[in-house]
């Protein structure tokens, strides 16, 4: 059970924007009855703050396709969000395309990226550039992994092969200067939703970005946020996290500017395969003072 926090008397003045959610928020879509089919009961000592909805759908527990919509949303804002600052530093620059595949027998490890990405990061250290990329994880048709990575590089910078620098041994790598960086990423993370190809091997990571300011980490965690949390707040610039509990296992979102920490608006019933709009309740909205965060109120 949580932990209830310190509340207003009217749950739904707490923000504008909230109350605007409560009153009118984003709708599942209304599920179709067929013919001789009941309407799932409601669960027993639910209360709502509005009329639920509910969507039939095939569960994810494995959360794959989330991570893929995370994964596009990600990829796409990152990349622009480093070509943006590097256009307003005025930095020319030019994209590198590299592709890492492996060969036949070699079984894939999270740590044959991160090694690949310190000797690029080292190299540029010693060239005094910083190293700012973006990669994603793809599985091929017959279901092996490999990396594409988009590298940005200032002008007069050639690095060398992988694979023939010694930093790739594990398959061959190709390389080529990309006109349109974004697009190039858009296309292959747009491709990580076929599912067909296989699974993806477990603990993988499915994308990674590194030389990114502040201010794009920021944007990036906004755009790869639920879409109830985006229309909360309404402003990519403004910082979100999300904070689980120790104790009990649950999930909140904080807007630390405001101080304010919400679960979701949803939930799961398993019985039905149904997502229910829920709203919030007194247990579901905490307030904390911003400057010492939602820890300390906990």
């Amino acid at each position: 059970m949580r932990e209830q926090l310190w509340m207003p008397s009217v749950l739904g003045g707490c923000t504008t924007a909230l109350s605007q959610f409560l009153n009118h928020g984003v709708r599942l879509p209304e599920r179709r009855e067929k013919e001789g089919e009941r309407e799932a009961p409601p669960s027993s000592g639910l209360v709502s703050f509005c009329n639920k909805s509910e969507a039939k759908f095939v569960p994810d527990f494995s959360n794959v396709l989330k991570r893929i919509r995370r994964l596009v949303r990600g990829v796409i804002h990152t990349a622009k969000g480093i070509v943006s600052c590097l256009e307003d530093q005025g930095e020319k620059f030019r994209s590198a395309f590299i592709t890492l595949t492996y060969r036949p027998g070699v079984e894939w490890s999270p740590k044959h990226i991160a090694s690949l990405l310190d000797h690029y990061r080292k190299w540029c250290l010693r060239r005094r550039v910083e190293f700012r990329y973006v990669w994603v994880l793809e599985l091929t048709q017959a279901g092996r992994p490999h990396y594409h990575i988009v590298a940005f590089l200032p002008l007069g910078i050639t690095p060398p092969l992988p694979d023939k620098q010694g930093w790739w041994p594990h398959g061959m790598t190709q390389a080529k200067w990309a006109r349109s960086p974004v697009g190039y990423l858009a296309k292959y993370a747009s491709k990580g939703t076929d599912t067909s190809r296989g699974e993806l091997p477990k603990g993988a990571r499915l994308w990674g970005s590194g030389g990114v300011s502040k201010t794009v980490r920021v944007q990036v965690r906004w755009a790869c946020a639920p879409s109830w949390v985006r229309f909360l707040s309404g402003d990519p610039s403004e910082p979100v996290r999300k904070r689980t509990s120790a104790k009990d296992g649950d999930s909140w979102w904080e807007f630390p500017a405001r101080g304010i920490a919400c679960a979701s608006p949803y939930e799961f019933d398993v019985s039905f395969g149904v997502v229910r709009w829920k709203g919030w309740s007194s247990w579901d909205v905490a307030f904390f003072d911003p400057v010492h965060g939602f820890d300390e109120v906990r």
